[in-house]
């Protein structure tokens, strides 16, 4: 073991003092302060991860914290933040992303520094000291907060962000407003980038913002785009507090999707909510409707222009200009007010002497002026500024260690490394058109203009050099984790070898570990098709992401491309895509119900993929196996697959392991083995948690799966709370209906609680979500469940219609895998009083899940005989089944299987505990244990509303107790009280208590009725 005796450590959340001292709390007033300490320089941050060292550091604007950690022989740092941000959650999130740099894939795609970069479009740009105000604009916009939409569209240069950053100061400042930033770029040009963005900027301003359009966005499906605009639009219109949303460059917008999409939400925008968009050009959009409706307002170019005095205070305050006033008149003239011009003309003037004839000899267009002052001032940096100028121009966002990067020379180039860091501050110093993006200034970017006039001049003077500078540029945004920035670049550079090589060296952690198949999809997009299939293991990640996203044709297209291919690969390879292949084909087949070929194609890919234990397409391949042969009610065969699984539950891959766990807790809850199931999925949990992996998608699968478990055992907190996390991550990731299922959850939570209403509306967005899925047989099995709600809330009308239009008969051969469809058709002829003729379909039923020994269906079908045996008088059969349903039910604890079947449920189940309670009493142990379950379940029936136990089946009130049939059994043979009370070994003045109470439940006044009516209600044969 490693000792620090030295050092300070942090271990388990409290920081170990090197002296000896007391531990200190993570987080308490105590840690901050040691913190903020100047003896405090360092620490070390121990985990079962690895940890790292954190050492304080000055910059510019004052001390910040940084991670190091030594990876591959390398030391990796990372950002930590000032003080006041290292938390627990801060230093195990930097912990997990070294985690993830450990892997061959150099970093992990979502880096601290990447967050930090995204973060920066999610806020205006920092103010510069030498800011000029405008108060005239300010007040402008202002005015315009009554329309739905701000527009400010002028070309570039003419100081949009920087009056937009101004505002929003004072926006936020005076608290009249949340304000909502995106700096949109090239990436954001696709309706689910773009809603992202959207969505990211006003959760991080409103945490109540945003739930309705990230169960969308997170989809790996691509989401309707105007799908997206109203589910912002829900929650946005559920917020009373105003809301301004600002997007800022938006001419690089091009999807018509997007305005399409904006176009609707800026058309059912609530009164307390308003858009600011800044652009070089006017949107698509209907502005001439709106601008006649008044939901439009508007600044021009006209209106942004520099006054005289502006200028002035420009010249003076910013450029540090001490001009006579007329010269100031001339070039506010020249340049016509626009602020880029000005700023590069006050850099052309500095240090010249005839400054009139400069002034003079420019003229022209805004472009030409631009073109003309931008080589000017360019032309008049020393050769170093220069180099940096035109080597840093093909990047977005720099950095010192990027820049530095660009910059370092090639072997057969003179001169030494520029010091990147100085030469930001410096341009900054300078007003070269540098902005810093954070406060921190570790990010910057140019002004759009001059990059555009810098990348055009490298471009016409050192062609052969831009090329060099973009795989350089893709070199260390790959080491730094940038995944999207370095596949762009390497593109840039012509070199789509290394662009495909990022790709696939993440492919598995996007896909399967973020479960973000529609950024794995947009990256291989980007490549040459030639590139892709000449690599089968990115074709074949890309055929899993179309799976993923529900692009079954697309997938099917893609599949057979590498089928055609494979005649070039060896032997190996062949097997793994021929097998791989045939996984996804597999899944495909079971989603759209077709269970035969899905069993075929899985049957095949596990073959093909034998000698590879570990390959998460096998596990993929039986977990299908499982699924189908659970679609078919075939549970022996499912157990004995999972018996492969077991393995795969203790691999190191996380997503294999869990496919392990999660197949043996599926098929523990179908035999009823509550208990066991929950272990497993606890279980899972730990797992994620020790991994550092309590956020990746397939935890959706869990919370689900223990919804279900607690939904059953009857603790409906536990099952509300799991359901909710599911919902609310709404990652359908890999199968589709977690959002289906966890909604239907709640519906039946809901109306357990008693809220028929609410319960309703989950049902319809269920039947909603349902049909967008577009697969035949969740429609179908949604359809049937529809038609089970409409029984048991009484419309038994509705649940005819259909059953005479779902196309299924009673004396059909149900196939297994519409098991449930089946039975909700036998339901609905009980419930028509047709039980005798819904018996034969019943029978067939329960004998199809003995066959599979599948628990769970077998307890739903002897439910169903038993009732439909007691609809018909044969009460013997009736109690037979329905005990043969409690043995099974009762080691798992099943609660709401007996208690959702209502009022009819009751009184077999009191009838059941009377046949019972003779063989307890002689001290049979089951029978007892038996007799307590049954107790327990007619105890549940007491606890709720008898509003929530209604059947269309029976109109009894309060069903009678196991002794209170006993005595009307009795009491229907002719025994006197004295007969009866000496059979059962109670009081004559006991028995006169119970036959008084079995007269007010079932509606007697004497023994006769009370007899007749026990055996119209099926209590005694």
């Amino acid at each position: 073991m490693r000792h620090y005796r030295h050092t300070h450590v942090v271990d388990d959340n409290t920081l170990l003092q090197a002296n000896g001292s007391d531990a200190i709390p993570l987080g308490s007033p105590a840690w901050y302060a040691w913190l903020n300490d100047d003896q405090t320089t360092s620490f070390v941050y121990r985990s079962a991860r690895g940890g790292f060292t954190a050492r304080r550091e000055r910059q510019r604007n004052g001390w910040y914290w940084y991670a190091y950690r030594r990876i591959g022989g390398r030391l990796r740092k990372r950002y930590l933040g000032r003080a006041g941000d290292l938390n627990a959650e801060r230093l195990r999130r930097v912990d997990m992303a070294f985690i993830n740099g450990e892997t061959p894939t150099h970093a992990p795609y979502h880096s601290s520094d990447q967050a930090l970069t995204t973060a920066n479009r999610l806020r205006p740009p920092p103010p510069r000291p030498s800011l000029i105000a405008r108060p005239r604009l300010i007040e402008r916009i202002d005015d315009t907060l009554h329309a739905a939409l701000t527009l400010i569209s002028a070309p570039a240069g003419f100081g949009k962000t920087t009056l937009l950053t101004e505002w929003a100061l004072h926006v936020q400042s005076a608290a009249r407003a949340a304000v909502a930033w995106i700096s949109l770029d090239a990436t954001d040009d696709d309706p689910v980038r773009f809603w992202s963005a959207i969505t990211l900027a006003l959760s991080v301003v409103r945490t109540d913002i945003g739930a309705h359009a990230r169960s969308l966005l997170e989809s790996p499906q691509r989401p309707p785009h105007m799908l997206l605009a109203h589910a912002l639009l829900v929650d946005l219109n559920a917020v009373a507090a105003p809301i301004i949303v600002v997007l800022d460059d938006y001419h690089l917008i091009t999807s018509a999707e997007v305005h399409e999409s904006l176009t609707t939400f800026i058309e059912h925008l609530s009164p307390h909510v308003h858009l600011v968009i800044a652009t070089r050009a006017d949107p698509p959009l209907p502005l001439a409707r709106w601008r006649v409706r008044g939901r439009l307002a508007e600044l021009r170019a006209a209106d942004l222009r520099f006054t005289t005095e502006e200028a002035a205070a420009f010249l003076h305050s910013t450029m540090g200009l001490d001009l006579p006033l007329d010269v100031i008149r001339a070039l506010e003239d020249r340049t016509e007010g626009w602020v880029a011009a000005l700023q590069l003309a006050a850099l052309s003037i500095r240090d010249r002497a005839d400054v009139e004839g400069f002034i003079r000899r420019f003229a022209g267009s805004h472009r030409a002026i631009v073109d003309y002052l931008a080589e000017e001032v360019i032309g008049r940096q020393p050769d170093h500024i220069q180099t940096f100028l035109l080597r840093t121009s093909i990047v977005d966002r720099m950095s010192a260690e990027l820049c530095d990067a660009l910059l370092t020379p090639a072997a057969d180039e003179p001169g030494a490394t520029i010091p990147a860091q100085a030469m930001l501050d410096h341009l900054e110093r300078a007003n070269l058109f540098v902005t810093p993006l954070d406060e921190e200034r570790r990010w910057y970017r140019y002004h759009h203009l001059f990059a555009e006039m810098l990348r055009d001049r490298l471009q016409r003077t050192q062609p052969a050099l831009v090329a060099e500078l973009h795989r350089r540029a893709a070199r260390w945004h790959r080491e730094a984790g940038f995944a999207d920035a370095a596949i762009h670049h390497f593109l840039q550079a012509g070199d789509a070898a290394n662009a495909a090589d990022v790709i696939e060296a993440i492919a598995n952690a996007t896909l399967w570990e973020q479960g973000d198949a529609q950024t794995l999809l947009r990256w291989i997009a980007a490549l040459p098709d030639d590139t892709v299939l000449a690599r089968p293991r990115l074709a074949l990640d890309q055929v899993w992401a179309l799976l993923a996203s529900i692009q079954f044709d697309a997938a099917e297209a893609r599949a057979a491309e590498l089928d055609h291919v494979l005649t070039r690969r060896d032997a190996q390879m062949r097997s793994i895509v021929i097998g791989e292949l045939a996984a996804v084909r597999s899944v495909a087949a079971r989603v759209r119900g077709d269970v035969p070929r899905a069993l075929e194609y899985a049957t095949h890919a596990r073959d093909h993929l034998a000698s590879i234990d570990c390959s998460l397409a096998r596990a993929i391949a039986v977990m299908n196996l499982v699924e189908a042969r659970l679609m078919q009610g075939d549970l022996s065969s499912a157990e004995q697959l999972c018996d492969e699984l077991r393995v795969a539950s203790l691999s190191r891959n996380l997503v294999i392991a869990l496919i392990g766990v999660l197949s043996r807790s599926e098929v523990y809850r179908n035999q009823g083995r509550l208990t066991d199931a929950r272990a497993l999925l606890d279980e899972a949990l730990r797992l994620l948690d020790r991994r550092g992996a309590s956020e990746r998608p397939i935890v959706a699968l869990i919370h689900v799966a223990l919804a279900d478990i607690f939904y059953e055992q009857n603790r409906l907190d536990e099952a509300e709370y799991y359901a909710n996390l599911a919902l609310r991550r709404a990652e359908r990731w890999w199968n589709n209906d977690i959002l289906i299922h966890s909604t239907g959850l709640l519906s039946a939570i809901r109306r357990a609680q008693g809220d028929e209403a609410a319960a309703a509306k989950l049902a319809e967005r269920v039947e909603q979500l349902s049909l967008e899925y577009r697969v035949g047989w969740i429609s179908n099995h949604t359809l049937a469940g529809r038609a089970e709600r409409l029984l048991r809330t009484g419309d038994r009308q509705a649940a005819e219609r259909w059953a005479a239009g779902c196309g299924l008969t009673l004396a059909d051969d149900p196939p297994p895998e519409r098991f449930y469809e089946y039975l909700v058709l036998a339901r609905v002829a009980l419930a028509r009083g047709e039980g005798r003729t819904a018996l034969p379909l019943i029978r067939r039923l329960l004998k199809q899940s003995e066959e599979g020994r599948h628990a769970i269906r077998m307890i739903e079908t002897l439910k169903l005989l038993a009732l439909t045996n007691r609809q018909i008088g044969d009460a013997a059969s009736a109690r037979q089944a329905l005990i043969r349903a409690l043995r099974l039910a009762e080691p798992g604890g099943l609660v709401r299987t007996f208690v959702d079947e209502g009022e009819a449920m009751k009184w077999l189940l009191a009838d059941c505990g009377a046949s019972i309670a003779p063989q307890a009493q002689q001290g049979d142990g089951d029978a007892r244990r038996l007799l307590a379950y049954v107790d327990d379940l007619m105890g549940m029936f007491r606890s709720i509303p008898t509003t929530q136990t209604a059947s269309p089946l029976v109109h009894a009130n309060e069903p009678l107790t196991a002794r209170e049939i006993q005595v009307l059994r009795l009491l229907a043979t002719g025994r006197t009280d004295q007969e009866i009370a000496t059979s059962l070994v109670i009081a004559v003045s006991t028995v006169r208590s119970h036959i008084k109470r079995i007269y007010a439940k079932i509606n007697a006044r004497n023994r006769t009725q009370a007899a007749a009516r026990a055996h119209d209600l099926g209590i005694i044969d």
